[in-house]
């Protein structure tokens, strides 16, 4: 579920700020070890969860709550087993010790079994899963402002778990479900010979509904529990509105600038071509079919209640609470100033791995104002126009960019369909034209001269494959690729 977000860096701010660190920064490395402790934890939570619910084995619902527990752990675990979960020693001991933090001043926090993980999702979100695991995405880090902020999104999603609130409404589901009353309701319908679609989706919209609105009063609980607790620590309390008010329009991108693709993307050698922006109409089309009933439901299915109705409910009680010596930093300013460009490259490297290679690539192109001599931004960039040609050749292109539609940002929608106008041989073309433009600047970095090589060979270029392969083994004695 994708957060609001507001009071964002721009982006010639952040350029003047870390000119130089943002040049320099690479994906993190991961530890094993942690990883391994954190599924740990995590599998044996699970298998006691279940043991708990087998003991109650005269429920006749029983069955149905441990499948949704299981579907739970396998849900989590899969992001572990595909690597969303980031495992960088220091930027894992930085988050600790903010959770360190609020259990160092709240006793009912130090009783919680939890295990609070960075995630490598790009969105951005935080999530307590229900069983004790709380996933901070880093697209959602990297856009607050202070440590204080961190500190009230930890507090807010260790209420949710403090409240067992993931769990409740698991069982709340389920008894819903399996009632007698609504078995029989889905038994008639099963039994109507019209309409048959329409009375399912309306009696699965109902639930919907009532567990949405549930949500909310979970949320506005969430906080109160949140500001009791930080109330109870050094820092500053007006920080938790600020962190509202910025998620409220979180929906803007955090470097909002254009994509410039033309300037990008053209050389001198392969010019760009005015076709590749148009908008294919049998596509517009299909995005904007949607009802205005279903515009409706939409935005009352909105994940994340009223961000300002949470602002005013907690105003009162801030100023009640607030001190003159309230702090934005605790632990280490510098360290969190360092998180959030590190965790710029690690959401783009993250999202080409994972296939998400539109997303990537838009990213990174919002990215180059900020990032114009950082060899992973181009090297991105560059595997982007590799993946588009490798999956276009085998006619799956859709597998790894989204398909234009209404909802997304302008911006993105524009840069789907300059992908869906290109052919075959232009991705090829346009990939090795981009790497020749940059090799000299960056055949210094391994991943990007991955990619280049990867674009020889796509456009056919055997000799100069061999010549960059020869580069490559001489200079990368420790390498990550065979060729």
């Amino acid at each position: 579920m994708e957060l609001s977000r507001k009071c964002i860096f721009g982006s010639i701010f952040l350029a003047s700020c870390f000119p130089l660190f943002c040049q320099q920064v690479m994906p993190l490395s991961d530890d094993s070890t942690i990883y391994k402790s954190s599924l740990d934890s995590l599998t044996g939570r699970y298998q006691r969860d279940i043991a708990r619910i087998k003991e109650k084995s005269f429920d006749k619902n029983s069955k149905y709550l441990s499948g949704l527990y299981k579907d739970r752990y396998d849900h989590i675990k899969e992001i572990f087993t595909e690597g969303g979960i980031l495992t960088n020693p220091e930027a894992n001991l930085y988050l600790q010790s903010l959770v360190g933090i609020i259990r160092q001043y709240n006793p009912e926090v130090r009783k919680l079994e939890s295990r609070v993980l960075f995630c490598k999702a790009y969105w951005p979100n935080a999530a307590s899963m229900g069983e004790g695991t709380i996933l901070f995405n880093i697209g959602l880090f990297n856009r607050l402002q202070n440590e204080a902020q961190v500190v009230f999104i930890l507090c807010h999603e260790l209420a949710h778990l403090y409240f067992d609130q993931g769990n409740k409404a698991l069982e709340v589901y389920v008894n819903t479900v399996y009632s007698e009353e609504f078995q029989k309701e889905l038994k008639n319908i099963q039994r109507s010979s019209y309409n048959k679609g329409q009375q399912l989706q309306t009696l699965a919209r109902n639930i919907t509904f009532n567990s949405r609105r549930h949500n909310r009063e979970h949320e506005s609980e969430a906080d109160s529990m949140a500001l009791e607790w930080m109330k109870n620590t050094p820092f500053d309390l007006h920080e938790a509105l600020n962190c509202l008010a910025l998620l409220d329009s979180v929906d803007l991108d955090k470097y909002d600038v254009p994509l410039n693709l033309v300037q990008v993307l053209q050389t001198s050698r392969y010019p760009f071509q005015s076709r590749w922006l148009r908008q294919n109409l049998g596509l517009a089309a299909m995005a904007d079919h949607q009802t205005k009933e279903e515009k409706i439901v939409e935005d009352s299915l909105k994940t994340h209640p009223d961000c300002q109705q949470r602002i005013i409910r907690l105003q009162g009680r801030v100023a009640l609470y607030q001190r003159q010596t309230g702090i934005k930093f605790l632990r280490d300013q510098q360290e969190f100033e360092k998180l959030g460009p590190a965790f710029d490259i690690e959401i783009i490297w993250y999202c080409l791995k994972t296939g998400l290679v539109s997303r990537c690539l838009y990213l990174s192109l919002e990215m180059l104002p900020v990032y114009s001599d950082n060899a992973y931004v181009f090297a991105m960039i560059e595997g982007s126009l590799n993946k588009c040609y490798d999956f276009q050749k085998k006619h799956e292109l859709s597998h790894i960019a989204d398909l234009p539609a209404p909802d997304f940002e302008k911006k993105y929608d524009s840069l789907l369909y300059f992908i869906q106008n290109l052919r075959l041989p232009e991705w090829a073309a346009l990939s090795y034209y981009f790497g020749l433009d940059h090799q000299d600047r960056f055949k210094d970095n391994e991943e990007f001269l991955h990619q280049l090589i990867s674009s020889k060979e796509n456009f056919e270029k055997p000799e100069e494959k061999k010549q960059w392969v020869d580069y490559y083994f001489s200079h990368f004695p420790k390498r990550k690729y065979s060729y």
